[in-house]
C-alpha cells in the first residue's frame, strides 16, 4: 500500500486506486442499484406473466443487458457496472414468483429493487476490501453476486419457497 493510501485508509478510494470511480460513492451506487434491481425484477414479472415457465431464465435477462454493457469499459467510456446488481435482482424477483405465484409481482419488484441495492453495496464493500489497496484481482462484482445469491437462496429455504 503507498503512503497516500496509508494516510487514506482502507476503505477510502482515492488516486489510481479506486475500482469504477465514476459510481464508487454511497448515493450513486445505491441509485443504479435500486434502477438495475428493479428493471431486472421487472423483465422477470414481465415474461413471467406472459408465461410462468419463462421464470426459470427470466433473471438472466438483466445479467445479459448488463454483462454485454460491459463493451463500452473496454472502448474507455465510463459506462455502468450493474451485473452485479440485476443478476441478484432477477433471482431475487424470480424467487419471489416461484415462491408465490405471477400474482405476487408488486412483491417481486420490491424484492428485485433491494437485492440490486444489496448487490450495489456489496460490489463496492468488496471492491475496497480486497481491490483498491490489493496487488490482485479479485472481483467484486463475482463476490457481490456470490453474496447476494446466498442470501436469495437462504431466504427462499427459510421461508420454505424454495
Amino acid at each position: 500500500m503507498t503512503e497516500e493510501a496509508n494516510e487514506r485508509g482502507r476503505f477510502f478510494p482515492g488516486g489510481n486506486q479506486a475500482w469504477v470511480v465514476h459510481q464508487q460513492g454511497l448515493v450513486q451506487s445505491t441509485a443504479l442499484g435500486l434502477g438495475s434491481g428493479l428493471l431486472s425484477g421487472f423483465a422477470v414479472v414481465s415474461f413471467t406473466q406472459i408465461n410462468p415457465d419463462y421464470v426459470s431464465f427470466a433473471p438472466i435477462l438483466g445479467f445479459g443487458i448488463s454483462a454485454a454493457s460491459l463493451i463500452m469499459l473496454q472502448f474507455g467510456f465510463d459506462g455502468p457496472v450493474t451485473h452485479h446488481m440485476t443478476l441478484p435482482g432477477g433471482l431475487a424477483a424470480a424467487a419471489v414468483i416461484a415462491g408465490m405465484g405471477v400474482e405476487a409481482g408488486a412483491l417481486a419488484l420490491v424484492a428485485g429493487a433491494l437485492a440490486g441495492i444489496g448487490g450495489a453495496l456489496f460490489g463496492e464493500l468488496y471492491s475496497r476490501l480486497f481491490l483498491i489497496h490489493g496487488d490482485t484481482h479479485v472481483d467484486p462484482p463475482a463476490f457481490a453476486i456470490f453474496t447476494m445469491t446466498t442470501i436469495v437462496v437462504l431466504v427462499q429455504l427459510a421461508t420454505g419457497a424454495y
